[in-house]
């Protein structure tokens, strides 16, 4: 029994020593190989930020470093990332009249800017920027410091910060707004509404401050002297209103007129008040004491929109498929702007009065060379009404608003 037990020990140190020696040469012939293969590193875990870490996050779609050196992928089709919603605007070159745009939505994404204003010289590479909508969109108006962008609605007013595109403000009027205006220091921003008020609201909180009361009809346009002393009300009631703004008291009612009232603007200086009706007609007054100083004739339809270049020089009328370009000084008709095919609802010079861009019912806004009445460009997108254009103060950019309820950035690229 002893000499069995004792075979048993011998067979198993055999055993014990042959395993040894295949363990070794099998070490030996890895280390080998991993001598003559060396393995690439694998990423650090650092280079995946996880969803708590700072770390930048890396696009959709982005290949990372294959750490097996051994596979050899098969072709496959090239595969595009997709935008995240931090992308930045995205620009890509399409047939004219407006090259197709990758456009930001406005939920606080970032606008880069035009290295370029708007000019005659560059308007052939306008195209849009940025499209967003609220409601029907009445008319679109800029802050003096170009800070903020109003829109007029159909169901209120909105306020949106022009370099992160975020809304900043909703203000709940209760009722169809069709125009507004910023006061000259940009606390105050004023709006004509259906229900035959004009109203003012504090701009850094949407304070109600006033509603004036008089008018009987719709209130089709507000704006403010360049003073910021005097705001003048043109409605369908066929009345304009001048309202004193230090203690918001009516002091002066202009009548006289046989048709709606569609558009008022003061003069740089602020002693002329512009208008346009309905009856084919642009009137101007003196402020001072109301006094009618000329009425120049439209031609056989309609007057829609007005608007005094930054000179004071030029006024501009748009009407039914034209606009009129007249001298102030005189009320001489300049030239005539031909291109559109239905009605000119807005009309906007650049800050530097060598362009004028006008959107009309035909869904398009035409930019033209004021100095010999050229059509620089055609800007198509909307598909509605075009019911306002509004420049910026630095003339970067070239604000749009339509029936269709969006509202455009456009720039030059």
């Amino acid at each position: 029994m002893t000499g069995t037990r004792a075979k048993i020990r011998s067979h198993r140190s055999i055993f014990k020593l042959a395993g040894a020696v295949v363990c070794l040469a099998i070490l030996a012939a890895c280390g080998q190989g991993m001598a003559e293969t060396p393995l690439t590193p694998r990423p650090s875990k650092t280079a995946q930020p996880s969803e708590t870490s700072p770390a930048t996050h890396t696009p959709a779609l982005t290949a990372s470093p294959n750490p097996y050196p051994t596979v050899t992928p098969k072709p496959t089709a090239t595969r595009t990332a997709m935008p995240s919603a931090t992308a930045t605007l995205t620009v890509t070159p399409s047939p004219s009249p407006t090259p197709t745009v990758a456009l930001p939505v406005l939920d606080g994404t970032p606008l880069p800017q035009p290295a370029q204003a708007i000019s005659a010289s560059n308007a052939g590479r306008v195209v849009a920027w940025a499209r967003w909508g609220k409601g029907k969109v009445q008319q679109v108006a800029w802050s003096p410091d170009g800070t903020r962008l109003a829109v007029a609605s159909s169901i209120g007013i909105y306020l949106y910060d022009t370099q992160t595109l975020a809304e900043v403000r909703y203000i709940d009027t209760a009722s169809w707004i069709k125009t507004i205006a910023f006061s000259p220091d940009g606390q105050t921003l004023a709006s004509g509404s259906y229900d035959k008020t004009v109203r003012l609201w504090r701009v850094s909180d949407g304070v109600l401050l006033r509603t004036l009361g008089g008018h009987t009809d719709l209130v089709y346009s507000v704006a403010f002297s360049p003073d910021g002393q005097t705001l003048a009300s043109g409605a369908w009631d066929k009345t304009i209103r001048l309202w004193r703004v230090s203690d918001r008291e009516l002091w002066r009612t202009l009548k006289g007129y046989t048709d709606i009232v569609t558009s008022v603007a003061f003069s740089q200086d602020g002693q002329t008040l512009a208008s346009e009706l309905w009856d084919l007609t642009v009137r101007l007054w003196r402020v001072s004491d109301g006094m009618l100083l000329r009425t120049q004739k439209g031609r056989t339809d309609g007057v829609f929109s007005m608007a005094i270049s930054p000179d004071g020089q030029t006024l501009a009328s748009g009407m039914a498929g034209a606009i009129r370009l007249w001298r102030v000084s005189d009320g001489a008709l300049l030239r005539t702007l031909e291109g559109h095919t239905d009605t000119v609802f807005s009309v906007a010079f650049s800050p530097d009065g060598q362009t004028l861009a006008s959107g009309s019912v035909d869904s398009t806004i035409h930019l033209w060379r004021v100095s010999d009445g050229a059509l620089l460009r055609t800007l198509e997108g909307h598909t509605s009404d075009e019911n306002s254009v509004a420049f910026s103060p630095d003339g970067l950019w070239l604000a749009s608003g339509s029936l269709d309820g969006t509202i455009s950035l456009w720039g030059v690229r």
